[in-house]
Formats: C-alpha cells, structure tokens, sequence
C-alpha cells in the first residue's frame, strides 16, 4: 500500500497518462507512445489496488461492459481460428478492458473535467489543421480527409474524428464566462462544421444533423441559451459551406449530383448484412470469434455454401459484434451503448451542475456509436470504452467529496 504523498502523486500520474492517450487516440505516430501510457497507468492502478473504489462496479454500463468484453474473450473456444482470435484479442478488446477501467475509477472533479475538455480542444485543432493542410495542398480541393505524418484518416474517418471531440469543445464554450476562451471556442466549433460538411460523407452528414438536433433540443431547455440564434447560426454556416463547397470543390459538386445512385452503396450494404445474419444462424451464441479478418475467410464462407461480402468489413459495428460474438455479445453491445445514453440523460435532468458533461458524452456516444455504428464498424471499442468510462466517472462523482 502506498503512503497518502505517494499515492497522490501515483493518482496524478495515472490521470496524466490516460489524458495522454485520449489526446493523441487517433495520432497515426503515436501508437507505441499510448500503449506504453496505458499499461504503465494500469500498473500504477494496480500498486494500490485495496484501496481501490470499486463502485463503479455496481453501475449496470460496467455490467454491460464487462459482459462484452468476456464474451470476446469466450469467443475464442469456439472460433474458426483460434490463432487468430487470440493474436487480436491482445489488441482491441485489451486496450478497451484497461481503458473503460481506468476512466470508470478516476475521480472526475470540476478540474479535471475542464481539463479534459481543454485536452480535446488541443486534439480537434491537430485533427483540423491536419485536414485543412491535405485538403488544400494534398487532395488539392478533392476531398476533405487527412494525409499527413499526425494524421492518416480517409473521408469517412476523418469526420467521425471530428465529432468525437466537438463535444467537448461545445462543454467550454457554453461553460466558460471567459468570452475569449468561448469565442475561441466557437471559432473551432465553425471550423469543424466546415471541415465536416466537406468531407462529403453522407452518413457522416445525418450523423451532424442529428448531433446539431440533440445540442439545440437539450440546450433549449436551459433558458439563459438564446437557441434561436444559435440554431439560426448553424444553419447559416452549413448553407454557406455547402454553396461554397458546390462552385469551388467539383467532387462536392459531383457527390451532390451522384447522390441518388450513391444510395445502391446501402443497397451494397445489405448485401453483406445478408451473409452475416447467414453466418450467425449457424453460430448464433458465440459466434465465430473474434478477428476481423474471419469476415473476408473463403473457408468460414465455404462451409456456409456462398462467398465473403465482396465488399471489405462489417459496414454495422452491431453487425460485427453478432458476427464475432454471437447473441450474447450483441446482447451486452446493444445493450451497453443505449443504456448509457439512457442512463446519462436521465441523470442529466436531475444534476443540474454536470448537465453538460452529461450531454458530451451522450451525444458522442449517441451519434458516433450508435448511429454511425449501425451504418459502419471501425475497431472502435477503446475509443468507446473512453467515452463510456468518463460517463460512468461523472455519474460516480459526487461534488464535495
């Protein structure tokens, strides 16, 4: 057990350290860097590990969460490939373990929470610049993505990025009375609207919408926010961005017309989804473990008398879970992500004081992994796992403790 000196320093350290790897989680460079911050703030966790609050434990999100996670790991018995299952399960589902446990146990204080907003205020401005400089000097005006040595993010990422952080930069500007730290802020928040709209990502494009709906709606009913104006300046953003984007950037313009024929890439979609409700019937508890590389198998699509999808991945982050994990890790995905956007806005009514940290993390979850996820898969459960543990530190969190 550690003495109280070096146990707050040991504390300090752990928070500095899982920051680090939130700040730079999507920095192309920096991978060694964040797996060393990771397992060395689980190791500092674990020295004193008896004086551990586990109350977190008692919250059903960490029920939901720990069951996916050991389903994963279960996965691995009855998976197609073994070898495979277990070389990935090193990866993905580790980090998330550690991370949701980490964040889940931290003590979020008024600080902290400032200071890890501040913290993704520094990310989304490297993940801005990084997109402005290709958009201009890279993919001369073809596309908004990143492609530089921070940040390697093709069209359909580099939005879900974007919104990954732009909660937390909307926290300040609707937190702070410094009107300069909220007009800085406000100045990003346009700029990541721009950036996004010319990303031309079309789920990406629903998911704003809807993420711009949420704010207006939840913000309406704190009455010192003028929501008109606000809801008026967007839209006036979006239109001005779009019209720009329609005469100067011909691949906008080109997507804007091709709209209607883009919709068969859904029907793409469905296509693939049709051979992974085939692949669960025939393993529909466990399914076939854990590894994305089982969803491109001609063997494991042999025995089951068709081809892999010919296009690459999942395209459904529920879909993937009911491919790898069966029923049961669906079960615990499903459930995990809408109770925690339940979880969180319910208590974002009756705790006044955190209603827009709540918020934050709501809307992350409620826009990038559910409605982006039913749409698209990334290997996103650490990223989630994030999100879900800071939800979890704020509902904890009792101010005065």
């Amino acid at each position: 057990m550690l003495s109280e000196r070096w146990r707050d320093i040991s504390e300090r350290a752990i928070f500095a350290l899982i920051i680090f790897y939130f700040a730079t989680l999507f920095f192309s460079k920096m991978e060694t860097l964040r797996t060393v911050a990771l397992f060395s703030a689980f190791f500092l966790w674990l020295l004193d590990i008896k004086r551990r609050d586990f109350s977190f434990l008692r919250n059903p999100i960490s029920i939901f969460f720990y069951g996916m996670i050991l389903t994963i790991g279960l996965s691995y018995f009855v998976s197609f490939k073994p070898q495979e299952t277990l070389s990935q399960l090193k990866g993905e589902p580790l980090k998330a373990l550690l991370l949701y446990t980490l964040f889940a146990s931290i003590r979020l204080s008024d600080e902290r929470l400032y200071l890890t907003s501040k913290i993704a205020v520094f990310s989304i401005i490297v993940i801005l610049l990084s997109g402005f400089y290709t958009f201009f000097f890279v993919n001369k005006l073809f596309v908004m993505s990143s492609n530089t040595f921070i940040l390697y993010a093709g069209s359909n990422r580099y939005p879900y990025f974007i919104l990954y952080y732009l909660p937390f930069v909307l926290y300040i500007a609707f937190n702070f009375k410094n009107q300069l730290i909220r007009n800085f802020s406000i100045v990003i928040i346009i700029l990541s609207i721009i950036a996004y709209v010319a990303s031309s990502y079309r789920i990406g494009l629903a998911a704003l919408f809807l993420f711009i709906l949420f704010w207006i709606y939840f913000l309406n009913r704190l009455s010192s926010y003028n929501v008109r104006k606000y809801l008026i300046s967007v839209t006036l953003i979006i239109a001005i961005s779009v019209v720009i984007f329609y005469f100067s950037v011909p691949t906008f313009k080109a997507k804007i017309y091709s709209f209607s024929e883009h919709l068969s890439t859904f029907t793409y979609r469905t296509t693939i989804w049709e051979k992974i409700i085939l692949a669960f019937k025939e393993k529909p508890i466990l399914g076939w473990g854990w590894g994305d590389e089982l969803i491109e198998d001609e063997n494991l699509f042999k025995t089951l008398g068709t081809s892999p999808p010919d296009w690459r991945g999942h395209h459904s982050m529920f879909l993937r879970m009911l491919f790898h994990t069966g029923i049961i890790g669906f079960i615990f995905y499903f459930s995990l992500v809408f109770f925690a956007v339940y979880k969180l806005l319910k208590e974002a009514y009756a705790k006044k004081s955190e209603y827009l940290f709540l918020l934050t993390i709501c809307s992350i979850i409620l826009c990038n992994f559910i409605f982006i996820g039913f749409f698209d898969s990334y290997k996103s459960l650490h990223w989630l796992a994030i999100i879900v543990g800071m939800g979890v530190s704020a509902l904890n969190y009792k101010r005065g403790d």
